[in-house]
């Protein structure tokens, strides 16, 4: 598998021009994660803060996707880092991808210190697909107490559970949204309309979606969804843990 091949590629990743320490580093160390040995996830807090931007983004992806709740504060050097605010930004949007309730504090206090509402749409968007809270959207958001109001949502959940969209996260969860989204689609005979699906499933399971977001779906594709939720569906998944490549991340770095 080659740096940013199927299933763990993103379409934004920049190709590494030449080999470098680094890279070979990103190579080694999803090489171990993809085997569910998790031990040196710490390891990529300095690639975060690399010199390459595409260092940097690719390193930051992949915290996002192997990061155990405790470590979610090692996305604050990625966040000094960043030579530029867009660069901030991107930060703050990734830490909603690692569905975990301490990014929340984070955000909050990013969105603070900066004060745009530029970045308020940002972190709006990570908070979207965290928790989302009624009443709260980029309209609003600037007119109400949010650490407050997150702060008490906060206390009523299970804090080592992850969490998608207001609910601890489940595979069969996001394999429904995906059906339903594909299925519109395609009666509609217009471009499929999902987001985060594709790439959930994609890094939980280590089996590449058949679909990508924006994609036109046609009766073979619908039939390619169908038997790959099937697939998943024979796998074995917990709700509110978080996977990649079908290991847990926090239960089996603890057994490595």
């Amino acid at each position: 598998m080659g740096f940013g091949s199927f299933p763990y590629k993103r379409s934004w990743y920049l190709d590494v021009a030449e080999p470098r320490p680094e890279t070979e580093d990103l190579l080694c160390l999803l090489s171990e994660f993809k085997k569910g040995d998790f031990k040196n996830v710490d390891s990529l807090a300095p690639l975060m803060s690399s010199a390459s931007i595409d260092v940097r983004k690719y390193a930051l992806q992949l915290f996002a996707d192997v990061c155990a709740n405790e470590q979610v504060h090692l996305a604050e050097q990625a966040l000094h880092a960043a030579p530029s605010l867009d660069e901030v930004r991107h930060v703050l949007f990734r830490l909603g991808e690692t569905f975990s309730l301490r990014a929340i504090p984070l955000l909050l206090e990013w969105r603070e210190e900066l004060g745009d509402s530029d970045t308020d749409e940002y972190v709006s968007d990570a908070l979207g697909e965290l928790m989302p809270l009624p009443g709260v959207d980029k309209r609003t958001a600037g007119e109400l107490d949010l650490i407050s109001l997150y702060t008490s949502q906060i206390k009523k959940q299970d804090a080592s559970l992850y969490f998608y969209r207001g609910r601890p996260i489940f595979v069969g969860d996001v394999t429904k949204e995906l059906i339903v989204r594909c299925t519109v689609a395609y009666k509609e005979k217009r471009n499929c309309m999902i987001s985060m699906q594709s790439q959930i499933l994609s890094n939980f399971s280590g089996i590449e979606c058949p679909v990508v977001p924006g994609q036109l779906i046609l009766d073979a594709d619908m039939e390619n969804v169908f038997s790959y939720v099937q697939r998943l569906a024979a796998m074995k998944w917990e709700r509110g843990k978080k996977y990649f490549f079908h290991h847990d991340v926090s239960a089996e770095r603890d057994d490595v």
